[in-house]
């Protein structure tokens, strides 16, 4: 890794460190620019260029698809369009270079660039966020995006964000720590071991930690509970005191259960000392805790929970004397994937999706007044319908977004059945929004697909919703940039490359989609969604930079890689948490929404399959 001070530019080639602002105040009112350098190039091009503006500055360059040859200097970079190829042949394809600008300047500056292919400038009051124009006939694009600094960096791999708001603005957020236990990489033998000793995981683990954000600096991290443990995603509120308390997964004697720590923020140097509460016993799992706090300051959780072989939603109230769980869900089937969100009335809303009917649909139920709703069916057609994300506005109305896919997704069994199933990717995958208000069900009058260009259109997942201060529902969502396998050898890893997308609704469309900067990963990352001190909303997520910089590898992990374990190369990747604060733009107009009409379930169980002639369940 490279630095170079140059001005104020502190710029690096490979893993970015967009933030050695960390410890620094962070200026929200900045500006990202992301330069696509390329587009359309025909052969390997050089790109070498500078960048400056009329008026401000330009505090950090960032590589976008760098190769090891590629460096940042100062206010400027060498880099280069470069060959993508089809593994294991096919025909030969080019992707073009970028590079990231953080820029500090009035929207009347102008951005001035030169490249070894020509000059070029546009005016920043040109650019808006989401919104791409063109340079040089076309071979640069220009498109305004929302800058993102580093909020965690060290050994250590940093995942599974979530957020809380304390009553004072404080953002805290929590997440996993992991330290590797295992063997770096898991290539194929060569020759029949001995044993396999060596595959035995020697020390590391897993440590929950916390973060915050006062509006202006992102703390270190401090420990919640001490290294070394097996633990999963954790969730975090803030009590009317401003007590936190944090909720995790963790397996102890072969058993996954809920645990919990209230801290009180003059204490959380020590946190790690404070005994866990633990709030399960079951043998069976309970894992995935999400959080929320109601308008009474009462903490709540619900999770999902295995019981005799089946996972159901369960809720519970968080406090000194901890309730007795209500059960969400009551189908003989399985419930995945609960969020939680409460509203300005006392209300607490549960989203959830079933398998009951023999695909996954989404219901809804709240609580209020010490008794659970009848469950609303917010999606449940025969097409797949999971993943859901809730939010509530002050007019009381709940918000549901989710991921549909197609009709018997999963079913896919290639040449062993008679009656296919929706193969892995072949149909997309999109996200909807729908709206429950006094049981009755709603969608935004325009889809948010119809805001998307065509190539963002396919391919969505994971939404997760929010409302910013001026009342604005923000959608985030999934999309997979491209494949590795089939797609471009020089990743040299595990899964595709997908990046984070945010569009808000103005009360009749959806804005065009901003890209989330550092947001390249893998598609299972969930962004931790929070409201800042000035009303922004903060999105807090783990980027594994695969798409920012690649690492080609040479001839002998090449071959590994794509004729036997398919593993990444050691050191490739690694988690680290980013933020970026969503735009401003204004406030909504009152929300247009229509009527949707009563869900028309699947059919009663999944639908049968011929097995080599015979009938199957």
């Amino acid at each position: 890794m490279r630095e170079a001070m140059v001005g104020l530019c502190l710029l690096v080639a490979g893993l970015p460190v967009l933030g050695a602002e960390k410890r620094q105040a962070v200026d929200l009112n900045v500006r990202g620019v992301l330069l696509l350098l390329g587009v359309g190039d025909k052969q390997r091009t050089s790109w070498e260029g500078t960048a400056r503006v009329t008026a401000g500055e330009i505090r950090r360059v960032a590589p976008w698809r760098f190769r090891p040859d590629d460096v940042v200097d100062g206010c400027g970079w060498k880099t280069s369009s470069h060959v993508l190829q089809r593994p294991p042949r096919g025909n030969v394809r080019m992707s073009p270079t970028g590079v990231v600008l953080t820029v500090a300047a009035p929207g009347q500056a102008t951005l001035v660039v030169e490249t070894a292919q020509g000059k070029f400038q546009v005016a920043l009051d040109a650019l808006a966020p989401g919104r791409a124009v063109s340079a040089l006939d076309g071979r640069v694009r220009i498109e305004e995006v929302a800058s993102a600094w580093r909020v965690t960096e060290g050994p250590t791999e940093n995942d599974f964000p979530a957020c809380a708001v304390g009553p004072n603005g404080d953002v805290w957020a929590v997440l996993v720590q992991h330290t590797p236990r295992g063997p770096v990489g898991l290539q194929s033998y060569r020759q029949r071991p001995k044993d396999f000793k060596d595959l035995e995981p020697q020390g590391g683990g897993d440590q929950i930690a916390v973060l915050r954000f006062d509006g202006r600096r992102w703390s270190d991290p401090v420990a919640v509970t001490e290294p070394g443990l097996d633990v999963w995603r954790p969730g975090i509120a803030v009590d009317s005191g401003g007590r936190l308390c944090v909720v995790w997964t963790e397996k102890r004697d072969n058993n996954w259960d809920l645990y919990s720590k209230s801290i009180e923020p003059s204490q959380l140097s020590r946190a790690a000392a404070i005994p866990a509460k633990r709030l399960t016993a079951d043998p069976g799992p309970d894992i995935g805790p999400v959080t929320a706090a109601d308008r009474e300051g009462r903490l709540w959780v619900a999770w999902q929970a295995w019981r005799e072989g089946q996972a159901d939603i369960w809720l519970m109230q968080l406090g000194g004397r901890t309730q007795k769980p209500l059960r969400v869900s009551d189908s003989p089937a399985n419930e995945w994937s609960p969020a939680i969100a409460a509203d300005g009335r006392g209300r607490v809303h549960i989203a959830y999706d079933t398998y009951a009917r023999g695909n996954y649909d989404v219901y809804l139920r709240t609580w209020s007044d010490g008794q659970l709703s009848p469950p609303v069916a917010v999606a449940a057609s025969s097409r797949f319908e999971a993943s859901p994300s809730v939010a509530c506005d002050e007019a009381g109305r709940v918000w549901v977004a989710y991921e549909q896919r197609g009709d018997q997704w999963g079913k896919d069994t290639g040449p062993l059945a008679a009656v296919h199933g929706s193969p892995l990717y072949l149909n997309g995958a999109s996200v909807h929004v729908r709206v429950v208000e006094g049981g009755r069900l709603f969608q935004p009058a325009s889809d948010p697909l119809a805001a998307l260009p065509e190539a963002l259109r396919a391919l969505n997942s994971y939404p997760r919703i929010a409302f910013d201060r001026q009342g604005r529902l923000w959608l985030l969502f999934r999309h997979r940039h491209e494949a590795i396998w089939g797609g471009n050898p020089a990743h040299m890893m595990v899964g595709g490359v997908w990046l984070q997308y945010a569009t808000s609704y103005d009360g009749s469309r959806w804005t065009e989609p901003v890209f989330l900067e550092a947001s390249d990963n893998l598609l299972d990352v969930r962004p931790a969604l929070a409201l800042e001190r000035s009303g922004r909303l903060l999105a807090v997520y783990p980027s594994d930079g695969r798409l920012r910089h690649e690492v080609l590898g040479n001839e002998e992990q090449r071959s590994v890689f794509f004729t036997s374990a398919g593993v990444s190369v050691p050191g490739q990747v690694r988690n680290d948490l980013f933020a970026a604060a969503l735009p401003q733009l204004g406030s909504p107009d009152p929300p247009e929404l229509a009527p949707v009409a009563a869900a028309t379930p699947a059919p009663d169980g999944p639908l049968p399959f011929q097995w080599r002639g015979a009938s199957q369940p």
